[in-house]
């Protein structure tokens, strides 16, 4: 039986996180879902971890693109996941599932796997 290869990239655990969130609740809040700050402190900590390691953080490229889509979560005092909370009826599955849309489209645009 082989292993499953583990994800190399924030992108892909992005991906993951937001694809399958029910596969990610140890430690999760609720213990149910993993909800919008949940996936906020996951996306952080693994680039805190990457800078602790010396090596450059990976999520700033990404947020960068999101700001560049929608400028007006550039300046909201809280974190671009948290401030689409009332435009999508503060349905934390359904903001997880844009962020998950927005990590491919960034992927797709950049030619990235």
């Amino acid at each position: 039986m082989g292993s499953i290869p583990r994800p190399t990239n924030l992108l892909a655990w992005m991906r993951l996180w937001c694809e399958r969130p029910g596969m990610f609740l140890v430690g999760a809040p609720d213990y149910e879902s993993i909800n919008v700050s949940y996936l906020r402190t996951c996306i952080f900590a693994y680039d805190w971890a990457r800078e602790d390691l010396g090596h450059p953080p990976e999520h700033s490229a990404f947020r960068e693109w999101v700001f560049a889509k929608r400028p007006d979560l550039r300046h909201h005092p809280l974190w671009y996941g948290e401030a689409l909370l009332p435009e999508l009826d503060n349905d934390h599955a359904r903001v997880i599932a844009r962020i998950g849309e927005w990590v491919e489209q960034y992927r797709a645009e950049r030619g990235l796997p």
